[in-house]
């Protein structure tokens, strides 16, 4: 009786943790519009190269619309004159940061609307890719 006692306890301690386990959040993922997460996929610290989609804007080359792929995710950036929008979408989810940015050359800098540093871009020599590190 004793030993049964013990493994129904054990039992019940195995669900508890099982169960724990799979309704924590790991810390990724969540969030919805305007919520400056960079909450795709691989989350932020990630370095991605984005094409450029349309034309090329002389006096500032970062001006457009910007796109890639990664992990199933559609991701998007528009750069107006001195604002950006990025977007990161999958099915029926997306999320949206957007800030400000300043560039000099082939270096730009991303800030998000909150003030934090959402990341860096890097054009390549032909102007058509971004090298984007995301903080």
């Amino acid at each position: 009786m004793k030993n049964k006692i013990k493994l129904i306890g054990f039992i019940a301690l195995m669900a508890i943790i099982g169960f724990s386990m799979i309704v924590c959040n790991s810390g990724s993922g969540g969030g919805g519009s305007n919520n400056n997460n960079n909450n795709n996929n691989s989350g932020g610290g990630d370095t991605l190269t984005f094409n450029r989609t349309g034309d090329k804007n002389v006096s500032n080359p970062f001006m457009g619309t910007w796109t890639t792929t990664s992990n199933g995710w559609a991701l998007t950036i528009i750069a107006e004159d001195t604002t950006w929008t990025y977007t990161e979408s999958k099915g029926s989810t997306s999320y949206t940061d957007d800030g400000t940015y300043s560039h000099t050359n082939t270096t730009a800098s991303f800030i998000n609307t909150d003030g934090s540093t959402w990341g860096t871009a890097t054009l390549s020599s032909d102007g058509n890719k971004a090298t984007v590190k995301r903080n």
